[in-house]
């Protein structure tokens, strides 16, 4: 069976930098965030700062916006978002919650 997705993290210093795949959708979230919880249950001082890059994505499902909503909500300031592409901006406008996720872009 061929593998979907691998998430090739990089961590540098406090950062945990995501590269998100050209297709950000259910099947590449839940290994994101299996991924993600199990690095941060190795990490003794939980002092990451998860930085999910759309630099390669182009498309994202619900099951994406939902992702980057939870990462949002349960890790507040240590949670960013870098290199969102046009075509896709606009789905962080549709409400209050994922407006809040646009303002936690940052320059890598």
């Amino acid at each position: 069976m061929k593998k979907y997705y691998s998430l090739n993290e990089k961590i540098l210093d406090n950062k945990m930098i995501i590269p998100l795949p050209k297709i950000y959708d259910y099947k590449t979230a839940a290994i994101i965030q299996k991924k993600i919880e199990t690095i941060l249950k190795q990490k003794k001082d939980n002092q990451l700062i998860i930085i999910f890059d759309f630099k390669n994505v182009e498309y994202m499902d619900t099951a994406g916006l939902a992702l980057c909503i939870y990462f949002s909500n349960n890790f507040q300031e240590k949670f960013k978002i870098s290199n969102i592409p046009d075509e896709i901006r606009y789905v962080f406008d549709i409400d209050i919650e994922t407006s809040k996720i646009k303002e936690k872009e940052i320059k890598l």
